[in-house]
């Protein structure tokens, strides 16, 4: 890259990430039409462009009323306020594919362009061939979008799939008979880090529901499990206002797949979700262990009655990966529900067997047997909309998301007592307000005056 080209390029940049993205792509085309599309410089042009194409169908969104967060609606998935811009970036990363065939991003990224389109087919060629070229390339590996690949695994059993994974150790069961039933897991770092403050929420403002805590890998030896998990059962059996049933796995990768473990908890999540899902034949709810509950989570289940599914629909997105969020979701054990929740399983459930997955393998299966759903069955969506489910733009959601590596930073100030006025924002003072609600009376007191000003 030369010295001007870097110059402008880092100038785009600066445009892109102060939400001007009209002016980046701007001049972004300008570069890219200065150049022969033939270069890992040129991919990095187009892949800026991908990135401002998004965020300028959010900014949009936002100027017509819209959400950029969450879609109300089925039918706004893609892009629909940008104009043809996204088949622009289509035809300049087919042009570069064209002229530099082995940059195995560039197939990634026009994967993600076709997919945006329903251009299943082409996208899954192109994914293969960016994993062909460079096997570190997951989500590529993990990104099944067509009928064959349904034909397969519907032949595949989840009796047979959950004899070959690891056993789940099941311990009482103490809930409501015929309720809701929320669904976390996550490992035993995860647990301390988020989940006990997660679960401080829930007592605070879903008292009496059903909780399903599943816990994965408690990341000690075997022959210290038993006392890990008697800990995590300790601080269970103290919580006196709620139903939880608790269960646990133990993993043991290859010695090679050592890195196939932290996809594997996200993923085979709802593998669990779906033999849970059976036992209590009830409504059920994932929950991601990092969020927050700031209502009660009966508005949920209530908005959802009637559909087979909610959840959460990112518009302006081009991953399929990135289509639905698998942050909060609900299935109801409608049959379609069921049948759904049941190939999700199954999508899940085949790459962990391989002892292969990827880092949004949840998010790419819920998005994918969706839309295989939608091509051959009837399935009632419902879209969770920023009410129910919103990030730090729409803070008072019933259920409140955080997301990106930020998390463990701001997990980090509260867990190491950081003083108020140094905790910068809405998430990480409230996730350090139901950390500390149950330890002091005052702490309980204050919370519930605040709360009643929002």
């Amino acid at each position: 890259m030369s010295i001007d080209i870097d110059a402008e390029y880092l100038l785009v940049e600066s445009l892109r990430r102060k939400n001007k993205p009209f002016e980046a792509i701007e001049s972004l085309r300008e570069l890219i039409q200065r150049t022969e599309l033939n270069s890992r410089v040129d991919f990095s042009f187009c892949q800026s462009f991908f990135l401002a194409v998004e965020a300028l169908e959010h900014k949009n969104r936002q100027e017509i009323g819209k959400s950029a967060f969450s879609a109300s609606n089925i039918k706004e998935l893609g892009f629909h306020y940008v104009g043809d811009l996204n088949f622009e970036i289509k035809d300049y990363f087919k042009k570069l594919v064209t002229n530099a065939p082995n940059i195995s991003e560039a197939h990634t990224f026009l994967g993600a362009c076709y997919s945006s389109q329903n251009q299943f087919e082409l996208a899954e060629r192109h994914y293969k061939q960016a994993y062909k070229l460079d096997n570190r390339q997951d989500r590529a590996y993990t990104s099944r979008l067509c009928d064959p690949h349904f034909d397969v695994i519907t032949e595949k059993t989840v009796d047979d799939m959950a004899r070959k994974l690891p056993d789940v150790h099941f311990g009482e069961d103490n809930f409501h008979p015929n309720q809701p039933v929320v669904f976390i897991s996550c490992d035993y770092s995860y647990f301390l880090t988020f989940a006990t403050t997660l679960i401080n929420s829930i007592r605070h403002n879903s008292p009496g529901i059903n909780l399903h805590i599943h816990l994965m890998n408690p990341n000690v030896g075997l022959d210290k499990v038993g006392s890990y998990v008697s800990r995590i059962k300790g601080l269970i059996d103290e919580i006196d206002n709620l139903k939880i049933n608790f269960s646990y796995e133990i993993i043991n990768p290859s010695p090679t797949k050592k890195n196939f473990l932290q996809c594997y908890y996200a993923s085979v999540r709802l593998f669990r979700l779906y033999q849970f899902m059976l036992r209590y034949n009830s409504p059920i709810m994932n929950l991601d262990v990092d969020g927050l509950i700031l209502k009660h989570l009966g508005l949920v289940f209530q908005y959802v009655e009637g559909y087979d599914i909610g959840v959460r629909i990112r518009p302006g997105r081009f991953e399929p990966w990135n289509q639905i969020d698998a942050a909060g979701f609900i299935i109801n054990p409608t049959e379609a529900g069921i049948k759904y929740l049941e190939l999700v399983a199954k999508y899940v459930g085949a790459f962990a067997l391989e002892e292969k997955s990827s880092w949004m393998l949840d998010q790419m299966s819920l998005f994918s047997t969706m839309e295989f759903f939608r091509r051959h069955h009837c399935i009632c969506v419902k879209p969770l909309e920023d009410k129910m489910l919103g990030n730090q733009e729409t803070p008072y959601s019933v259920v409140w998301k955080t997301a990106g590596r930020g998390k463990f930073d701001q997990a980090k100030q509260v867990h190491e007592g950081c003083s108020e006025e140094l905790l910068g924002d809405n998430y990480t003072k409230l996730f350090r307000q139901y950390k500390d609600l149950y330890d002091s009376p005052s702490v309980v007191l204050e919370f519930n005056e605040a709360l009643g000003s929002i």
